[in-house]
């Protein structure tokens, strides 16, 4: 890359102790679980660990069970057995234009019900960020037949059960329902939107100039692909991974929206197969915790980022860090040679800042060599911090997080990434990094 010219940036903040979720994932790896179709044999016996970490992964294998309304993810290369407890194919035959990333989707019939009422939500919304989309009684009815229903599954119970013990709170039946609603459904205003929810950004998507955020629920993609009888108004772009999926529980691809104007999603990461309560479970888990984390599901490892404005939470999404890419990083040459670092090699994935005090920062390397990025810093308008100063190298496809001891203004317009001479490596808009 061509020097950049240097820029005159504020007083420097020294990192925070650093909190590298990637090596947290390496080093706690455990032993693939069997996928077992057989949705009939043991699924009555499961039962969530509640003093384990990873209780995403349980209520994964809650929703995939008999007990929940998740379906099974299977590649379209696969010669596994389509189970009668319901699937979705993930086709991996083409990464062109117009390719139907989701061609077969099989629910049974005792596990439609909260597809259906999730569905009859997405039109309560209106694309105009500027407009109010309050609620009017019979849209109020729908959310609550909807709430109904997923506090019935095991999902929900479950994870009742387990931020009640976690927390202390001990939610009554009456106060857990409220406590959804005001987490998923509750109005909040930002600047010049009126109207933001939780529910329509990570479910339905939200306008954003020319782009798309949000729409974090494979159902709604699969909704909006014309494949329920709808008009197809997706217009696919490529798998954002360079091997195609690897695997079928997770999608990360790019694609168009097309609702009277093109909408343009340049990343978008969804789970694949899992109910709209699980989607739900996940988000009341981290608006108690409100800090970055990561889970294993199907022995693939996944960050999860979240963001909040103030009190709400904004989105979260499933970031894959997959054991399986292991042996394709140790094809490349782990020494460090003198090479012209392009813009986007390393490039900020996210940026998480809750109301800690302190910023989290993903960085992604999609260079095919390591790259040393000590003392390397991110830096807005007003702010910058250096990211480490350790001599740490980051090899191909590898995401890291670093614990910032600033937090970023909402008005700065681009976060950079500089490397040790503060030249510019890349910068990211600000409002792109809330997905």
């Amino acid at each position: 890359m061509a020097t950049q010219p240097k820029v005159t940036r504020p007083k420097v903040s020294q990192p925070k102790t650093q909190n590298n979720f990637s090596s947290s994932i390496i080093n706690s790896r455990k032993a693939k679980p069997s996928h077992n179709n057989n949705n009939n044999s043991n699924n009555n016996n499961i039962n969530a660990n509640l003093n384990d970490e990873n209780i995403f992964s349980k209520l994964w294998e809650i929703d995939q069970s008999s007990l929940g309304n998740g379906v099974v993810p299977i590649l379209s290369t696969s010669n596994e057995v389509r189970p009668t407890s319901g699937y979705v194919i993930i086709d991996i035959s083409s990464n062109g234009p117009d390719h139907v990333v989701i061609p077969e989707v099989v629910i049974p019939q005792n596990k439609l019900l909260t597809y259906k009422l999730v569905t009859d939500l997405f039109d309560n919304y209106v694309l105009n960020e500027n407009v109010d989309d309050s609620f009017n009684e019979a849209q109020e009815e729908e959310i609550s037949k909807f709430l109904d229903a997923i506090i019935k599954t095991e999902v929900i119970k479950t994870c009742k059960k387990y931020i009640n013990q976690v927390t202390g709170k001990n939610y009554s039946n009456d106060n857990w329902k409220r406590n959804i609603y005001d987490i998923w459904f509750q109005f909040f205003s930002n600047k010049k939107r009126p109207t933001l929810s939780t529910f329509e950004h990570v479910f339905v998507g939200e306008k954003s100039k020319s782009s798309v955020g949000g729409q974090h629920f494979w159902y709604k993609y699969y909704y909006d692909d014309g494949k329920t009888g709808k008009e197809d108004t997706i217009k696919f772009k490529g798998y954002i991974n360079p091997f195609g999926p690897l695997t079928p529980e997770v999608l990360t691809i790019s694609y168009e929206w097309q609702v009277g104007t093109q909408l343009k999603k340049g990343t978008g990461g969804f789970w694949v197969g899992c109910s709209a309560e699980y989607i739900f479970a996940v988000g009341l888990i981290l608006a108690e915790s409100r800090f970055p984390t990561f889970t294993v599901i199907n022995g693939h490892y996944y960050q999860i980022p979240s963001f909040f404005f103030e009190s709400y939470m904004r989105t979260y999404y499933p970031i894959l860090s997959d054991a399986e890419t292991q042996a394709i990083r140790q094809q490349i040459s782990t020494a460090i040679e003198p090479f012209i670092l392009f813009k986007g090699d390393i490039r900020i994935l996210s940026l998480t800042q809750p109301s800690d005090g302190y910023s989290y920062v993903q960085i992604i390397n999609d260079s095919k060599k390591p790259i040393n990025i000590q003392n390397w810093s991110i830096s807005s308008d007003t702010e910058f911090s250096v990211i480490t100063t350790d001599s740490t190298l980051i090899n191909y496809l590898d995401v890291f997080t670093y614990s910032l001891s600033i937090q970023f203004p909402e008005t700065d317009s681009y976060i950079y990434l500089l490397d040790d001479q503060q030249n510019e490596i890349t910068k990211v808009y600000y409002a792109n990094l809330i997905k």
